[in-house]
């Protein structure tokens, strides 16, 4: 696949090539991949999505089950190594990286700013492993860095204060900083260099990241994720830029793809997912197995299994609950408001209280219509009744005569 390739001739190719959208690896979630032997295998960089494989959609913290592993994640590789690349944080959907910012500091890793969707940001994300992009930066390094130059200038004035005192008053009462003093300030200065990825990486480490990234001749990423249409088809689309630089005695690809198929949010986006599984046919490229954690060696436990997609999956978006997790703005009186959406749900439910009114009318109808009949039914049953007793009132008579008559 190019790698210059618009979005759209990406995902009308899976059409003709369903293949790209089989992934190396599928797993219920990253608690089931064994980074450490993918680290000695020799990959040294890792592409995740946010949502849906690390955090629930729309939130910044890692969902708990995943708690572990995402912390097994960040040791077992270098800081920085590990970069989030989101279609909604990061995206032009997030105005001024807000969204990016929170998710950074939650995640403790850095974000992708990129204007171009999944899978199209390919370029991005080897210029970011490649040290041709600046260093991560986030609203913390800012802080620390403010914090570090304000504390330099107050320990400026302090020593010239000590300084000026010391040649005009003598003594132990304004004599210059005690060894005691000294030993503290020493120690605010180290405690106050807070850290931009965690509590085991220092701005040293991370001032050095960018000049200890590869180059793309001995780079090898991990695409994780749980969507083919955007992950895997990135993984593609990476393993194409880097296909000039492929070791022929090489027994794995320089991109691996994983695919996690146990959803914290199930709900979402589900009939492209249905669709994606179709396409897919839930196969995958190769036989990666022996990076799949076993049972025993699980962090967590209780994981769900793989999602199967039935062929009712497409209808499940008449279901209530879906129609709930709609954002509807509010229908005002104000022309602006009088938006597509909105007066299709008013008109909706306003269709729906008619047709409540008429269900219960006509639910009176029936009952009275079904007593009227259960009356009705009665009284033919007592009239039937009475002419059949009337009719043996009259010919009992008769019978008796004639009886008479023939004993004669």
């Amino acid at each position: 696949m190019p790698p210059s390739l618009s979005n759209t001739y990406t995902y009308l190719s899976v059409l003709i090539w369903p293949s790209l959208l089989r992934p190396h690896l599928r797993v219920p979630s990253i608690s089931h991949v064994d980074f450490r032997t993918l680290k000695k295998e020799g990959f040294n960089a890792v592409v995740i999505d946010k949502d849906n494989c690390l955090t629930l959609p729309h939130q910044d913290e890692v969902w708990p089950p995943y708690q572990r592993a995402w912390e097994g994640l960040l040791k077992t590789f270098e800081p920085g190594r590990v970069l989030v690349v989101s279609n909604s944080a990061g995206t032009r959907k997030d105005p001024g990286g807000i969204a990016a910012e929170a998710v950074s500091l939650s995640l403790r890793a850095p974000v992708l700013l990129h204007t171009v969707p999944k899978p199209g940001c390919a370029s991005n994300i080897l210029s970011y492993f490649e040290g041709k992009l600046d260093e991560p930066y986030t609203l913390q390094r800012d802080i620390v860095s403010f914090g570090l130059r304000l504390r330099k200038e107050e320990e400026k004035d302090k020593r010239r204060l000590w300084n000026r005192w010391e040649k005009q008053v003598s003594g132990p009462l304004l004599g210059g900083p005690t060894a005691e003093e000294s030993s503290y300030i020493s120690k605010s200065e180290t405690i106050s260099k807070s850290h931009l990825y965690g509590a085991d990486i220092s701005l040293e480490d991370c001032a050095t990241t960018s000049r200890t990234l590869k180059t793309s001749e001995n780079l090898r990423i991990l695409v994780i994720g749980d969507r083919l249409f955007t992950d895997t088809l990135l993984a593609n689309r990476l393993s194409s830029c880097l296909l000039s630089h492929e070791s022929e005695s090489s027994h794995l690809p320089r991109v691996l793809s994983i695919y996690t198929t146990s959803l914290p949010q199930p709900r979402d986006v589900r009939i492209l997912r249905w669709v994606e599984e179709r396409l897919s046919r839930n196969e995958t490229q190769g036989d990666y197995t022996r990076f799949i954690r076993n049972n025993k060696e699980l962090d967590v436990e209780g994981s769900n299994g793989v999602l199967k997609p039935t062929l009712w999956e497409p209808t499940r978006f008449l279901t209530p609950a879906w129609w709930r997790e709609i954002n509807v703005p509010p229908l005002t009186w104000h022309p602006r408001s009088w938006k597509i959406l909105p007066l299709t749900v008013a008109v909706g439910r306003l269709l729906g209280k008619m047709a409540r009114i008429i269900g219960v009318i006509l639910l009176s109808l029936s009952k009275w219509g079904w007593e009227r009949s259960k009356s009705f039914a009665k009284q033919w049953k007592e009239r039937v009744q009475r002419s059949a007793t009337a009719k043996e009132v009259e010919t009992s008579p008769s019978e008796k005569n004639a009886q008479h008559d023939n004993g004669k």
